[in-house]
């Protein structure tokens, strides 16, 4: 895992997720698949649990209409897209977003057992994944 800090977008396969979502004009069959893909899982790898907390990411940046989680500092793309994500309604997602960040977030899932190998970055990652679910969670 080519990573350089504990943010959702601070590592090599968020990344390339993101480039994925952001050149789709609708991203929201594929986040849903993820997700249902996410849940369904006995053992989340660490390729999905990125596709689901970039996809969770992107959600709550286009209900709120603001660059959340890291987003703000990446330029240009990010920003035409939520310009026109802002047409798309993300809400029904919400619910499935917040549980497959929270599966991410937990044993069974690599990523966890990955973070959680060192309890320093460990305890920031788990903050922003518990942080994440719950704001999704609250809509």
């Amino acid at each position: 895992m080519g990573t350089w800090g504990s943010g959702f977008f601070e590592d090599d396969a968020s990344m390339d997720f993101l480039a994925d979502y952001l050149e789709m004009s609708d991203p929201r069959q594929s986040m849903e698949t993820t997700f249902v893909a996410t849940l369904a899982a006995d053992y989340v790898d660490s390729e999905l649990g990125h596709q689901a907390l970039v996809g969770c990411v992107l959600i709550r940046s286009a209900i709120s209409d603001e660059l959340q989680c890291g987003l703000a500092g990446m330029g240009g793309s990010v920003g035409n897209w939520i310009k026109t994500a802002n047409a798309l309604n993300f809400d029904h997602l919400r619910l499935a977003a917040a549980m497959a960040c929270v599966r991410v977030g937990a044993e069974g899932s690599e990523l966890f057992e990955l973070w959680n190998e060192d309890p320093d970055m460990g305890s920031s990652w788990n903050a922003q994944v518990k942080e994440l679910a719950e704001w999704l969670n609250a809509g």
